[in-house]
């Protein structure tokens, strides 16, 4: 009954299992021997309904077998957070206790982003606008203690660039046109299908998007206009003025020398990621 719970389970013939909790599926996985869960992220307290199906060597699924759980967290001493929010979000922490964490979680607007242990400051540097923070320590008898709610917003007043896995943040100020433009291209697969009984063709649009950013900017010192140019083909983060995020792979680049400045033009695809860090992991 800790807020990160221990599921088990006895079961015969199994090939696979499913674990749901207040009707929500948070872990499928597969093999006979597995007969344990340990629910990560804390529950809050109150009554919850666990429930468990296998699936056996001819391929149907187990009736399921279910049972209630009442929580009621025990905090260990007190979390106090802070940070200062500029073009990336820095928060760091205090802890007043004896207890030592098992892991330190990290949440942005209600959704864990971060795990770490032994830490006491985490760098939040993938998006922009007010977002709303709070830290965890999750103690080994599955308690765990909270932050306070920390709210601060994050701008940038000018086209940035960084490496997603690491670096500084490179200012591309300058620019060969005065009004300088950001053109976003979207686009998402559709089809249409004539089907009987209806008039008119039926659109059927598929889950699957495609984001592309041109950008362009110029440099007077060769030397940055070189550390630009080793972000070719890397994940990179865009942040602009107009408070867009883009996160993808620099893979298009046009460059122009002339004898005073170097110009680039180059775009940005929106690709998927992981909004997790792992500092565990050096992730």
């Amino acid at each position: 009954a800790a807020p990160r719970t221990v599921i088990s389970w006895q079961a015969s013939g199994q090939e696979a299992y499913e674990v749901e909790i207040d009707g929500e599926t948070v872990k499928t996985g597969y093999g006979p021997s597995v007969m344990l869960y340990l629910q990560e992220e804390p529950l809050p307290d109150g009554v919850h309904l666990i429930r468990v199906r296998i699936q056996g060597e001819a391929g149907r699924w187990s009736n399921w077998a279910e049972t209630t759980v009442s929580i009621t967290n025990v905090p260990k001493g007190s979390l106090s957070l802070r940070g200062r929010f500029r073009i990336d979000g820095d928060l760091s922490w205090t802890y007043t206790g004896a207890a030592e964490p098992e892991v330190i979680a990290i949440y942005r607007d209600g959704v864990w982003i971060g795990r770490a242990t032994g830490k006491t400051a985490f760098r939040d540097r993938v998006v922009l606008g007010k977002h709303t923070y709070r830290v965890e320590y999750w103690f080994p008898d599955g308690n765990y203690t909270r932050s306070n709610d920390l709210s601060g917003s994050m701008e940038s007043e000018m086209l940035r660039i960084a490496a997603l896995d690491g670096g500084e943040w490179m200012g591309l100020r300058l620019s060969t046109v005065s009004e300088r433009q950001q053109t976003f291209n979207w686009s998402q697969r559709q089809a249409f299908h004539n089907v009987t009984g209806s008039k008119w063709p039926v659109l059927e649009t598929a889950p699957y998007e495609t984001l592309s950013v041109r950008y362009e900017c110029a440099f007077k010192d060769p030397k940055c206009a070189a550390q630009f140019e080793q972000l070719r083909g890397r994940m990179v983060i865009l942040k602009s003025k107009g408070g867009n995020v883009l996160i993808g792979g620099l893979t298009n680049m046009g460059k122009t020398v002339t004898e005073f400045y170097i110009a680039f033009e180059f775009a940005v695809s929106q690709n998927q990621w992981e909004d997790f860090i792992n500092d565990d992991q050096n992730d």
